[in-house]
């Protein structure tokens, strides 16, 4: 069995959500393939997503809160609102050749199979965004 992880390095529901994942993938022996991509200027630009800064007030806050209940209800500590936020360039770490060329086909394979957000899992075709979906992708492993 294998799943397809797709996640942004920057993206803090991706890091709520590792170490659940990882004990899902382990428990049930499946394959991980880790698909590192661009969301803001990658996805978010092809379906639609709104980078953080330019989303409405209301929905900033209501995205902080979300981070800090995830944080405390997993026992992950978290820094909502970090000094150099939002980065001016998160892919900074991807800046060979090779490795970019690795990034940019993640972020258009990603788009191809209708991810729109960090992370996202894909089993069996199937789509599982965001870390509280991660029971739902167990309940497909254990049911395949």
């Amino acid at each position: 069995m294998k799943i397809q992880y797709y996640y942004a390095l920057s993206s803090p529901f991706a890091y709520l959500g590792s170490l659940k994942f990882q004990s899902i993938a382990k428990k049930y022996n499946v394959e991980t393939i880790e698909k590192p991509c661009d969301l803001v200027c990658g996805i978010f630009a092809k379906t639609g997503g709104i980078p953080f800064p330019q989303r409405s007030a209301q929905r900033q806050k209501y995205r902080l809160g979300e981070i800090r209940r995830w944080s405390i209800f997993l026992n992950i500590k978290t820094n909502i609102k970090p000094k150099f936020f939002p980065q001016k360039d998160p892919h900074i770490s991807a800046k060979s050749e090779k490795v970019s060329k690795i990034y940019a086909d993640n972020t258009e394979e990603a788009v191809e199979k209708n991810v729109f957000g960090s992370p996202t899992y894909i089993f069996n075709n199937e789509l599982f965004w965001g870390q509280d979906r991660l029971e739902f992708l167990e309940r497909a492993l254990k049911n395949a």
